[in-house]
């Protein structure tokens, strides 16, 4: 037997189908190799992986906030009118995700923080996550829900005496061009903490 016949073998599909599209030749349209993929879907590991996969497409609880975050910011920018019935069932699910964690904190725990570093002002936020940024999301999307009024309360206590706001984490030296600097009052975080103090003071 040689490698390439080996490598065929209908013992490890995920193998089966690279090698019959890579080194074979094969189109993904092949009926070997959809046979291939077929068995990959409903076949161990991935049937396991997925197995443990929960709702929101997620893995684990810290990970999955983040990434739950990012997809309902990605999917916030849509138009309501242009969303899918599917769309807005992930929306749904995410908003209350969120708010099951009072936005910052353990949802089985509601006395600890997740992680420190998303009580921080932070600009601009490039893979970063903070919960004025989970605030504006929210306020975009017209939510005012009691269980945001801890993370409220935290924006307010930040307010300085002459209503603005400071950047307290800048990313510079991770970004092309310098902007604000963290310490110094920011039109960026006083912009988006106006937004946020605004929606939720005419719910």
């Amino acid at each position: 037997m040689n490698n390439i016949d080996w490598l065929l073998e209908r013992n490890n599909y995920s193998v089966r189908y690279f090698t019959l599209i890579d080194i074979v030749g094969k189109s993904f349209t092949d009926s070997d190799v959809l046979e291939a993929k077929q068995h990959i879907l409903n076949e161990n590991p991935v049937k396991k992986i997925l197995a443990k996969q929960n709702d929101l497409g997620c893995w684990g609880m810290h990970t999955c906030y983040r990434n739950v975050f990012w997809r309902l910011k990605a999917l916030s920018a849509i138009p309501e009118k242009n969303r899918t019935e599917n769309q807005n069932v992930i929306i749904q699910a995410a908003i209350e995700y969120i708010l099951q964690h009072h936005i910052y904190k353990r949802s089985h725990s509601l006395t600890k923080i997740i992680n420190n570093n998303w009580l921080s002002l932070i600009f601009p936020s490039i893979g970063e996550l903070d919960f004025l940024q989970v605030l504006e999301v929210l306020a975009d999307l017209k939510i005012n829900d009691s269980r945001m009024n801890d993370a409220i309360e935290l924006l307010v206590s930040k307010k300085m005496a002459d209503n603005q706001w400071k950047l307290e984490k800048d990313l510079n030296g991770r970004i092309q061009v310098p902007l604000e600097k963290s310490g110094v009052v920011s039109k960026w975080i006083t912009y988006k903490a106006l937004k946020v103090l605004q929606h939720w003071n005419s719910g």
